[in-house]
């Protein structure tokens, strides 16, 4: 590696640090966020050596009243060593997320450049757009949600070994270890890394160089053999600890899973398809966007007009297929643009619903039983029908693309580096959402992992196309014809969607703007825990303590950008406060009633009524 290389990768690295530094700096003055933050840390404090073995040997939260069960011994013990460092200081918890993040973005730099086979732009380009990518708030401010930054730290760790094994002969069996156990690590964080086998298959099969298909199967199985096998291993002891498959435990209606791509493709594409993201450049961005689609899917069409005069049952078939593609296509695209128009319509039905003004049974299914603000149903309809269209004009009009065009790509994809790590990457993007269908555990907080493909094709595509408009250029210029002018214009609408949605995501990304919702959360945690650490001293032993007016922060804008609303404390978290904060373990806390708050208050005062055992606290918050 040559001196300027090397300087070049140095520099490359200290902007990535410093832009994942810059857009989540805020985070390391909130205070606890997620209401399971502090039960992780009382359940994985280290007080003795046989702690250890016990982090290693039950389930997550045990004993806490935390009803799903999962097995993430390597999150769990990230919590101790916090613990031992910085004791009940949130600023420690908050600055090991924040480092954690950093490495993950720097680690996307290193392997994307493997995968590139030495490319420095595109790797550098991947790791910004994943450093700032908006859909990341839902995790990097949570302390409790770090086990997916654990898991994509190893996970990176692991795919990056099993590459340098792949193409090197000497210390071939040193990296595969290394690789393995990463791997391992990754599914000790959390159960996503599962879909490390399925990775490593998927790689092997795309860029080996043994041509028949039988042998790149039977080639791919022999590469990520031992990744299954200690899959298989893992299960078992996690089935043996658990005492069963565990996972989430709740009621999951029959339309979950299928909501779940749209859902999934709408926090990729992020603000494109919330209609409360608003501002001059993002409101061109939602128009400008479909149009181009429309444009470049009719330039295509219209140049492959040929196809669709071939005669013959099968051709005629094709040409159907096409035509209803591209009409989904269209309509889909002029439904978004339009989509605006329908909000306040969708507003005002669901608040003819909330006021009961509607069918019993219209009424019963969304279940508006003044639980949540009728703004936040109306949200999610909004945001279900613009991400819906956007699916839609996604899925059609790149499937009448791949048919119209399948030469092409099929030449870019299985000759050029490029066009075989987009393959790899589109991969990466389906098994993860094949993971969350099967479990029924989709939401915004599983976006962590999936985001890093995300970056890498857009990185690529951005890369490509400027490339590709060069060359085109270069060719138009001079002799000026048809044919070059035609190539030149198809690429250069294409380049300017992926532009603008990268200007899009930058836009709406932690960099730029300040997202407050688990800040204002936390705030009001530390105000309510204030309060009721001047109560609990003087409470009898074995109380029973009953919460009435117990503060649920529905924070507005920050729910309507959908990257998941700030979740409130629960009682097990308030219960492991006291155990922690007060040493009263002898104290069971109970939620009754809720106070749905959307400003943070000035002060919380707390009424106190005891009949002995049983005390009720009553929370009033006040306002200047």
């Amino acid at each position: 590696m040559s001196y300027q290389t090397r300087l070049l990768t140095v520099l490359c690295v200290l902007i990535i640090v410093t832009v994942s530094f810059l857009t989540y700096k805020d985070i390391l003055s909130y205070y606890y966020t997620g209401p399971d933050t502090l039960p992780l840390i009382k359940t994985n404090r280290m007080e003795s050596a046989g702690d250890v073995t016990r982090i290693f040997t039950q389930k997550l939260m045990n004993e806490t009243g935390f009803t799903s069960t999962y097995y993430r011994p390597i999150s769990s013990l990230s919590f101790s060593i916090d613990y031992m460092i910085w004791k009940l200081n949130p600023f420690g918890y908050h600055l090991t997320d924040l480092i954690l993040h950093i490495l993950v973005s720097v680690s996307i730099f290193f392997f994307t450049r493997l995968l590139m086979k030495g490319d420095q732009i595109i790797p550098w380009l991947a790791a910004i757009i994943f450093a700032t990518h908006p859909a990341l708030m839902s995790n990097v401010p949570v302390i409790s949600r770090r086990q997916d930054i654990i898991a994509a730290l190893f996970l990176l760790l692991s795919l990056s070994m099993f590459l340098k094994s792949f193409y090197q002969r000497g210390s071939k069996k040193l990296f595969l270890l290394l690789s393995l156990f990463s791997y391992v690590v990754a599914l000790g964080a959390k159960e996503i890394a599962i879909i490390v086998p399925a990775l490593i298959f998927a790689y092997t099969a795309i860029f080996s160089e043994k041509a028949p298909f039988k042998e790149k199967v039977a080639y791919s199985l022999k590469e990520s053999l031992p990744f299954f096998v200690l899959t298989l291993a893992y299960l078992m002891w996690r089935t043996y600890v658990l005492s069963g498959l565990g996972g989430l435990e709740e009621r999951v209606g029959f339309l979950k899973p299928v909501l779940m791509p749209i859902r999934y493709f709408k926090l990729l594409l992020f603000p494109l398809a919330l209609p409360s993201i608003s501002g001059p450049v993002i409101d061109v961005v939602k128009i400008f966007i479909p149009i181009l689609a429309i444009i470049i899917l009719t330039y295509t069409v219209f140049h492959k007009k040929d196809l669709f005069l071939i005669k013959g049952r099968s051709k005629k078939i094709f040409s159907v297929f096409c035509a209803l593609l591209f009409l989904a296509a269209v309509l889909s695209a002029i439904a978004f643009i339009l989509s605006p128009l329908a909000l306040p319509s969708v507003y005002n039905v669901f608040e003819s619903i909330h006021e009961k003004n509607a069918p019993k049974f219209l009424y019963g299914a969304i279940k508006l039983e003044d639980i949540k603000p009728v703004e936040h149903y109306s949200h999610e309809a909004g945001t279900l029908l613009q991400g819906t269209l956007l699916f839609v004009l996604f899925i059609s009009g790149s499937c009448l693309v791949s048919l119209l065009k399948f030469e092409e790509i099929k030449k870019f994809t299985l000759s050029t580096i490029s066009g075989k790590s987009c393959l790899f990457c589109l991969c990466w993007l389906i098994f993860p959402l094949g993971i969350y269908v099967i479990t029924l555990t989709f939401s915004s907080r599983c976006m962590y992992i999936p985001v890093i493909p995300f970056s890498i094709l857009l990185s690529i595509g951005l890369s490509e196309g400027f490339r590709s408009c060069r060359k085109h250029w270069k060719v138009y210029k001079p002799y000026k014809d048809k044919g070059s002018r035609s190539l030149l214009v198809s690429k250069s609408i294409g380049l300017l969607i992926l532009i603008a949605l990268s200007i899009s995501l930058l836009l709406t990304s932690p960099l730029v703007v300040s997202y407050k919702d688990w800040e204002n959360a936390g705030e009001i945690s530390f105000m309510y825990l204030g309060k009721f650490a001047e109560i609990v001293p003087g409470l009898p032993n074995n109380s029973v303590i009953y919460l009435y007016g117990f503060p649920y922060w529905f924070g507005y804008p920050a729910l309507a950008h959908d990257i998941g609303p700030a979740m409130n404390l629960v009682d097990y978290s308030i219960k492991s406060w006291i155990d922690l904060h007060c040493q009263r373990n002898d104290i069971e806390v109970f939620v009754k009633t809720y106070s749905y708050l959307k400003k943070v208050p000035d002060d919380i005062d707390m009424h106190v009524e005891s009949d002995g055992k049983s005390v009720r606290i009553l929370a009033i918050y006040k306002y200047n």
